[in-house]
């Protein structure tokens, strides 16, 4: 390696640094919480979310998807993965929780689920886009190209800060229901909610 390719490659040293130390750092926390039992089931703790949103009408139904936990607009219905409906853990009541505030943001808040993934793709976009960018401009050793790579980067990164601050936002009304839940024990309410803060990382 050049010594230009080191000048442009240099910047992304921190940038890696705080992104595998944030999303190892989320990752334990969902980890420990998918492991700890709260002794009542996300199904459950979901429909008094939907009751006290006067939300109840949503029917909440079972995916085929292991992945899926998430208001559908289009079918107004929440679908839980089979690893979540029914499950105790803490991170699967944050899941059902978090599902329920999609809903509660979109029938109450005004939010659409298109302009979130609209978001979405466009931080995806410009993320390989940049990616792309950096990679030729530190093989070729070109700062020219590496600037623009970083720069279309910093777009990303404002992109992702604004997903975070949305997401945080729509969040909002599932945390203040934990904290008020008679259903969980302190330490079950402030486990959820680190979960919550893990989960906009990795989102």
């Amino acid at each position: 390696m050049s010594w230009l390719s080191l000048v442009c490659f240099l910047p992304l040293i921190p940038v890696f640094v705080v992104s595998i130390v944030s999303q190892r750092a989320a990752s334990k926390t969902i980890d420990r919480a998918s492991k700890t039992p709260t002794g009542v089931s996300s199904d459950k703790i979901l429909i008094a979310f939907l009751n006290k949103t006067k939300l109840d009408s949503i029917e909440v139904v079972k995916s085929s998807d292991y992945l899926q936990n998430e208001y559908v607009e289009k079918e107004g219905k929440i679908f839980l993965s089979p690893d979540t409906l029914g499950s105790v853990d803490a991170a699967s009541i944050e899941l059902a929780l978090y599902a329920g505030a999609q809903a509660d943001a979109v029938r109450n808040q005004g939010y659409s689920s298109q302009s979130i993934k609209k978001l979405r793709n466009a931080e995806t976009i410009l993320f390989w886009t940049s990616f792309c960018l950096l990679a030729f401009g530190i093989m070729t050793a070109s700062i020219s190209i590496s600037i623009v790579g970083y720069l279309v980067g910093a777009i990303v990164a404002v992109l992702r800060a604004k997903k975070r601050a949305t997401f945080k936002k729509i969040g909002q009304v599932a945390r203040e229901f934990v904290k008020e839940c008679d259903a969980l024990d302190e330490q079950s309410k402030k486990l959820v909610e680190r979960v919550l803060d893990a989960e906009y990382v990795i989102r």
